[in-house]
């Protein structure tokens, strides 16, 4: 099942199809939005020019945050809750969670103006982030492996950003733009080699 749901406005098809490609599967799923208007707003309406009066004089339910992220940014990003009672194999490994959490907010708190959005990487075995600008475009990529999140986060968990700090992954990640970056336990690297 997917944590993470990307919903792209349909005015927006240029953003559906870089995000289905940035994520083709695992825990990240990517829609576009069909919706024609509010439901409710359309039943009031049609009430209202049926009875000639509007009953109610102000809407009860205001817009969601989603809908103005669509109308906004032309994209919005639902997290859904994991299934607790799902009798399916887990699609990734169990890993430290205290070490993605680290590691996630050292990623928010260096990247406040971009939005970090973190999925399994099947291929390299690790907790991947992919940093998209505010247009939903790709700005910086990166993987913490398995072994380096269950290795620090059960070590030394605390130490998580000022290691990153120490082998100056920000400066790796502008460096290497949209190349994707893998952060082991023995240090960094380029993922495409």
């Amino acid at each position: 099942m997917a944590r993470v749901l990307f919903v792209v406005a349909r005015e927006q098809p240029e953003l559906l199809s870089h995000l289905t490609h940035e994520f083709p599967e695992g825990d990240v799923s990517v829609v576009v939005d069909r919706r024609h208007g509010d439901r409710r707003q359309r039943e009031r309406r049609r009430r209202a020019m049926a009875a000639g009066t509007e009953r109610r004089g102000a809407e009860r339910r205001g817009t969601t945050a989603s809908a103005h992220e669509l109308r906004a940014l032309g994209y919005s990003i639902v997290r859904l809750e994991e299934d607790d009672f799902s009798l399916a194999a887990p699609e990734r490994p169990f890993v430290n969670a205290t070490a993605v959490r680290q590691v996630e907010a050292y990623l928010r708190d260096h990247f406040r103006y971009y939005t970090p959005v973190s999925s399994w990487d099947r291929v390299r075995e690790g907790q991947a982030f992919v940093i998209l600008a505010a247009s939903g475009q790709t700005a910086h990529r990166v993987v913490f492996t398995k072994e380096f999140l269950d290795y620090y986060g059960t070590a030394m968990a605390d130490r998580i950003p000022t290691i990153l700090d120490e082998w100056k992954v920000l400066q790796h990640l502008e460096l290497a733009g949209t190349q994707r970056l893998v952060v082991s336990s023995y240090g960094v690297r380029s993922g495409d080699d």
